[in-house]
Order: structure tokens, then sequence, then C-alpha cells
């Protein structure tokens, strides 16, 4: 792992290193001297800024056995939050593989919580791990074989720094004679979808890094995860990115590990904002009220966000939980796409509406309303809301899905409005999407689709 630090130091990127403990397992007095080998071992590197979190370092069992110091798992995802988000965001973070390289419990621990950490930010840093696994790797005994390498770094131009960081580290025994092995260190970068190279490793880490020329698209959506148009809205933005289009997801519910995908919402806001959404519902007594989006809290983060981004195009998927406001279409001052997987878009706050049931071709009135409801007309409420914002605001295309399509046409409110049918990219990776015919199952005729 030394050679991306000296990569990075070079290009000019903040780099630091914060290590679990101070390496107190041995002597009494043997901390400082640790400390202090850690610190010149860095400067050699290039690197200023080190950070001990003081955690003890428990000694080996009389048969050799390691151990993991004893630790609170809150309170040190905690600790790592705060240091990945003081004094500035991280954009990057390499830690130890999932195996702990030999299976040391230690770095086997602070794999897990330096991922928990990262994940459950609203900016998730680039995460990426070293000495992954790979055939030709010179050292596989301290391989983390579930980790499967995707790109590695060319690191002999920086032999004789590594030689003499690891020389700093007098009572470590003799870890120079690691760097004779191997002209390029193996690492798994965990990104969704994209597998990417040294570069595009060295751009996220740098602040300075040049920004992608050409058009920008927000993809909008409620999960990055969670859903079919959750999925579709990722697979889109994940496409469009290897495509050479700068696009930016934007959700209320991240479960990936993307950097380019941001949470707008912390999990509290995020869990009252789902909780609040559907409450209108109850006033309306249908039966349904769980497949229902009223959409009528406003989200000023959202909005703040999409303002400082700035893009050429904002593009709606799914709405579950209301994350997009009706009353903010209106105010956005882009293109907009609304890609239509279900039938909110035309509806009023439900997500569907059967054959026998259909409110949609005609506005939204107490001739048309539900058998099954009653109280207050909240769906047709929230369909008057949409009329006023497609009023003042029409989305410059529509992406209906297939079997949305003519219903859409048929609507009352996009009836005389643009509606496509295009087929978006979505640039499957071959490197995990490989499909095969199961065993026993026909194969397609000639000229037919599998």
């Amino acid at each position: 792992m030394l050679g991306p630090f000296c990569e990075f130091a070079d290009r000019g990127a903040d780099v630091g290193i914060v290590c679990l403990t101070g390496g107190n397992a041995e002597a009494e007095g043997e901390e400082r001297e640790r400390r202090g080998e850690l610190v010149a071992a860095a400067a050699e590197l290039g690197i200023a800024e080190v950070r001990f979190l003081d955690y003890p370092d428990p000694p080996a069992g009389e048969t050799g056995r390691l151990f993991a110091p004893e630790i609170d798992s809150i309170l040190l995802v905690a600790e790592l939050r705060s240091v990945l988000t003081q004094p500035r965001e991280t954009d990057l973070v390499i830690t130890h593989g999932s195996g702990g390289e030999y299976w040391h419990p230690a770095h086997v621990l602070l794999h897990d919580h330096v991922l928990r950490a990262a994940k459950s930010l609203t900016h998730c840093p680039f995460l990426a791990t070293f000495n992954a696994w790979s055939a030709d790797n010179p050292l596989p005994q301290v391989s983390n074989r579930d980790d499967i390498a995707n790109f590695s770094i060319d690191v002999r131009a920086y032999h004789a720094r590594r030689l003499a960081s690891l020389q700093r580290h007098a009572t470590q025994g003799a870890l120079e004679s690691l760097v004779g092995f191997g002209i390029d260190q193996a690492h798994r970068a965990d990104r969704h979808r994209i597998l990417p190279g040294p570069d595009a490793l060295m751009a996220a880490a740098s602040p300075s890094a040049p920004t992608r020329a050409g058009p920008s698209v927000v993809q909008l959506s409620a999960s990055d995860r969670s859903g079919g148009a959750a999925v579709a809205a990722a697979r889109l933005h994940a496409g469009l990115r290897e495509a050479g289009v700068d696009s930016r997801m934007l959700v209320a519910e991240k479960l990936g590990t993307d950097p380019f995908t941001e949470r707008i919402h912390r999990i509290p806001a995020f869990s009252i904002r789902r909780f609040l959404d559907p409450v209108p519902m109850r006033l309306d007594r249908s039966e349904w009220f769980l497949w229902a989006t009223c959409a009528w809290l406003p989200n000023p983060a959202l909005a703040r966000r999409i303002r400082q981004l700035a893009p050429d195009l904002a593009h709606l998927h799914g709405n579950h939980m209301g994350f997009t406001p009706i009353a903010m279409l209106p105010k956005l001052k882009v293109p907009v796409v609304i890609t239509m997987h279900d039938f909110w878009a035309f509806c009023g706050a439900f997500h569907l509406e059967p054959p026998e049931h259909e409110r949609f071709p005609e506005p939204y009135d107490a001739t048309n309303r539900r058998a099954d409801s009653g109280g207050i007309d909240i769906d047709a409420w929230v369909w008057r809301r949409k009329a006023r914002a497609c009023r003042d605001r029409k989305p410059d295309r529509n992406l209906p899905e297939r079997v949305a399509r003519p219903r859409a046409r048929r609507s009352a409110l996009w009836q005389d409005r643009r509606i496509g049918g295009a087929q978006c990219p979505q640039h499957p990776n071959l490197q995990t999407a490989r499909p095969r015919l199961r065993e026993g199952r026909l194969q397609p005729a000639a000229g037919q689709r599998s």
C-alpha cells in the first residue's frame, strides 16, 4: 500500500494515516517508540499527518495467536465518521482487505468498521482495499483471497522511498525485504458496478483533479438500490458515467457505495419523511393508502443541492416517499425528464390503478372517485397539485415504461404533452453480469431473443 501513498503525495493530494492502536502490546515504553517509527515512516512517503485512535493493542497469546482490541462498535464507527469528515470530507479511503491480509483480527475489525462508517456518510468516499488477490501476486500468503483485484499500480518508481519507509520500523523486524517483491501492488475498489483503473483512483483522491467535460445530469430517485426504479436509475447513472457523461445521483436512501451518489437526508430526517408523506391518505380512508405518495413535504435540501450542481438536465425516477415534491418541479431552472416506472406521474396519489378503478383518463372529481374510499378525497387533492405543476412547467420529455405508455397517453394530465418511448442505455458491466442458459432449458431458435 506504500506505492499509492507516494503517488498521491506527489500529485499534491492531502494524504493522512489513521492507526487504530499505538502498538503498545510488547514491552513498557515501546508504544512511544513505535509511534515515532510510524511518523518517521510516513514522512519518508511525503505524509505529514498521522493520527492514532489509542485503542489498546492486545499482546499475542502463548501460541502466537493474535487478538483484536476490545472496542465498542457504535463508538468506533462514530469516531471513524469524525475522522472521515473533519476537518473536511474525505474523498478516498484505503484500508485493510476483508481477510485482514493474514486473518489478523485487528485488521478484519478495522476493515468492517471503516466500511460501516464510510457508507453511513451523506458523502460516501471512494473505498479501496489493499493486498487484493490476483493470480500473479508474489505474496499470496498475505493476500485477501476474497477480494479479487480489479486494478494494480506500478510502484517501481517509488522503490527507494518505500525501502526507506520500511526501514524506519526497527521494532517490526526486517520489513524492508518485502519491497523487492513484485512490480505492481494489487487493490480492489469497492465501487458500485464500475471497475476503475489507477487514474480514476488518483482522480478521486486529488481535490485538484480536473472536472469532466461535457453534459451533466442529475438523477433523482428515492433510493439507489431499493426497488426496480432505483436499480434502473443506478444502472443508467453508472452507464452514463462510463460513457463520459458527468452524472450525479441524489437519493433519500443510499445503500450502495458509489461516490457520485449522494444521500440528501440523514437517517432521522429520512425516517420522518417516510412516515409523514402518506399521513394525509389516512383522511382518504382508502385501503390502498400504503401504495400512495403525496409528495407534499418541501425538500429544501434537495432543491439547494440541485442549484449547487447546476446540471444540464434533471432526470426524475420513482418518487416514493415524496422525495421530489410536486411543488418543486415548476421551480427547477433546468430541463426535466420524467421516467414513469409506474403510474404515479399521471395518476393522483396512487402508484397503481386497477383497470376497473381508473380515474386518470378524466380530471379527478367526486364523479369518478373510488367506491372503497371515504372521507376527504386526498387522491384528487394530489392530482390537482400535479395539474398545477404541469400547467406552470411542462417536463421536457417523459419516458414511460412499455406498460405505462398507452395509459399515459390516455391520461388527463399527459394526453396533450410530449411522451416518448426512448430506450435508455444501461451499459451492463460484463465483468459481473454474465448471463447463461440454465441446464435443461431450450436454446433460442435462430432469429429469436433468448
